[in-house]
């Protein structure tokens, strides 16, 4: 439940940015959509929550000096990968994905389980593809 709150919370929060930036939500198509809203999340979670996260995670618990910041280098650089694969345009929907992605992360980390971070994954694409479907509401 936690995860779906989340995920709409979030995804009005980026909303209410972009809009209070004049930046348009975007467009796309009715199937770029769906698969946004179910399918994406559920390869995207296991790559950047599931793995990325557990091999930094580990990596840095191997060395003394990285140990101690395991945590917060696992959550920052997934989430670094994951804005990396979605933009290379530095800006406001840059940090709306990157923010977005530490709060996945932080999500993951706390339930340890990538599953809850691809439900709140899955319930922000869901509110922006209707923002996209029907702009004039934002």
């Amino acid at each position: 439940m936690y995860a779906v709150m989340a995920g709409a919370a979030g995804a009005c929060v980026a909303l209410f940015v972009l809009h209070s930036a004049r930046i348009p939500v975007g467009s796309a198509s009715p199937t770029q959509l769906l698969y946004g809203a179910s399918v994406g999340p559920i390869i995207e979670e296991p790559i950047f929550r599931g793995a990325a996260f557990s091999v930094i995670y580990v990596t840095a618990c191997s060395s003394r000096v990285l140990s101690h910041w395991r945590i917060g280098l696992s959550i920052v650089v997934s989430s670094l990968l994951f804005v990396w694969c979605h933009t290379r345009a530095i800006g406001i929907s840059w940090m709306v994905i990157f923010l977005m992605g530490v709060v996945y992360a932080l999500l993951r980390w706390r339930s340890n389980s990538a599953a809850t971070s691809a439900l709140m994954h899955a319930t922000y694409n869901c509110v922006i593809a209707v923002a996209m479907i029907h702009p004039a509401g934002v």
